[in-house]
């Protein structure tokens, strides 16, 4: 009588761990198929922004338009929230004159070349479907600026040339909303536009003064995704 209770004990306890390791099977197997279907990073180039800085007292408020300026990573914490990485590395030549109010007839003359690098993080907040997905963003960064060229007063009297060399170091932060197109699961067009802050370092300190920015294209950007 005990043979017989402990062998249906026994076969019972066998269908038992064969339900169990079945249903870890198909959970692990359910658990390959979604990882497969929901890539977690993503990459894209950005072929085009552009961007409106205000006036300041030395610099002159305007829209200027960038291609091919940087790259984007982004990582997917779930299926709402991506954790952001953006570089952007921008060269833009200038060359201005204008008349010297000191001397009559004289000239001041500018040329030279802004380099300017930025690294952003932040958090993308994603909302909608499956194929077009608006989402807000907030992020972080630093800002590398660099102005080398010559600076020259042509004139009779005195002329004189100063070779320039200066390089600035910003903190900022940008708000903003954008939206992606999916056509596959692993390509997507992007564009977002932004407002935010720039507030320069300088000696170790901050400079108190704040410089607004507004990119109405802040990127429009072709993407994979892995």
């Amino acid at each position: 009588m005990l043979s017989k209770t402990c062998f249906k004990f026994d076969l019972q306890f066998g269908i038992i761990m064969k339900s169990i390791y079945l249903i870890i099977a198909i959970l692990g197997a359910s658990n390959i198929f979604a990882q497969t279907n929901l890539p977690k990073n993503e990459l894209g180039l950005n072929l085009y922004n552009n961007e409106f800085e205000f006036a300041t007292i030395l610099n002159k408020s305007g829209l200027k338009h960038y291609t091919l300026t940087g790259l984007q990573y982004k990582r997917n914490l779930n299926n709402n929230y991506l954790l952001r990485f953006l570089f952007n590395n921008k060269n833009e030549s200038y060359s201005e004159s204008y008349a010297d109010w000191i001397v009559a007839g004289g000239t001041f003359y500018s040329s030279g070349i802004f380099k300017t690098q930025d690294y952003k993080i932040g958090i993308e907040r994603v909302f909608g479907g499956k194929e077009i997905k608006p989402f807000a963003f907030i992020d972080i960064g630093y800002r590398y600026f660099n102005n080398k060229g010559v600076n020259a007063s042509i004139n009779s009297q005195s002329p004189a040339y100063k070779n320039i060399d200066l390089t600035n170091h910003y903190l900022n932060y940008v708000i903003g909303l954008g939206v992606k197109y999916y056509p596959t699961n692993h390509i997507y067009l992007g564009a977002e536009t932004c407002i935010g802050y720039h507030r320069q370092i300088f000696d170790g300190s901050l400079n108190p003064n704040y410089v607004e920015l507004f990119n109405p294209i802040n990127t429009f950007v072709f993407g994979v995704r892995f």
